[in-house]
């Protein structure tokens, strides 16, 4: 999340007994670490997971994300800030779709419209952010889906797929076309990755270039 004081990056922490942490920085080299706070949650504090900001019109901070719950698939929530570290559930927002478990929910405007994608591609629109009624994409391109932005003509979403970062662009945010190479191909030689290179979250910054944070695995030693 990009902004007035720096850069946000949320993420859950295996470090802090599966507790959410926002990392915040002024100059994307020093950083500090804090716990996410949740107020009115009906589940554990290590539940939610998958988290992805945005920022309200009125300067507040609303956060997505996915929880399981007893009885129920794994649905999509919503919390809202005014600081960006303590959240207040919002009961009447989210989405579930019966039979299918939402997981890296991510939200993208486009237009008058909120379009809620998950791993899988669009699930759900709505009107004002908060209350979700099913519109699922029955095709959608060969990538996991992450995080999308407006771009020249359009919109793009940042995903993966065989272990390297991929993009899809869509002229109205409805019907997605998965565009040819990577965005970032995994590196051996990178002395930082192994394995693969997954999750990445774009944003622009204030200059007009594009950030990305994403997750790979370090390895040991």
């Amino acid at each position: 999340l990009w902004g007035p004081g720096g850069v946000r990056v949320y993420y859950k922490s295996h470090c802090h007994d599966d507790r959410m942490v926002v990392a915040e920085s002024l100059d994307l080299e020093r950083w500090t670490y804090r716990l996410v706070e949740f107020e009115g949650i009906p589940f554990p504090a290590n539940r939610p997971a998958d988290p992805h900001a945005l920022r309200l019109d009125d300067g507040r901070v609303r956060l997505y994300f996915m929880a399981g719950v007893a009885g129920r698939e794994i649905a999509v929530y919503t919390a809202v800030s005014d600081d960006g570290v303590r959240f207040a559930f919002e009961p009447d927002g989210g989405f579930d779709l019966p039979g299918t478990p939402l997981t890296d929910a991510s939200v993208l405007r486009t237009g008058g419209l909120w379009r809620l994608f998950t791993i899988h591609g669009r699930v759900a629109v709505s009107d004002d952010g908060l209350a979700f009624s099913p519109d699922v994409d029955p095709a959608p391109p060969e990538m996991f889906f992450i995080s999308g932005l407006p771009a020249t003509g359009g919109y793009r979403y940042y995903g993966f797929s065989r272990g390297e970062i991929r993009s899809a662009f869509s002229p109205d945010g409805a019907v997605w076309t998965l565009e040819p190479g990577a965005r970032l191909p995994f590196d051996r030689s990178n002395p930082q990755e192994s394995q693969l290179v997954r999750d990445p979250s774009v944003v622009r910054g204030d200059d007009g270039r594009y950030w990305m944070f994403y997750t790979t695995v370090i390895p040991e030693g």
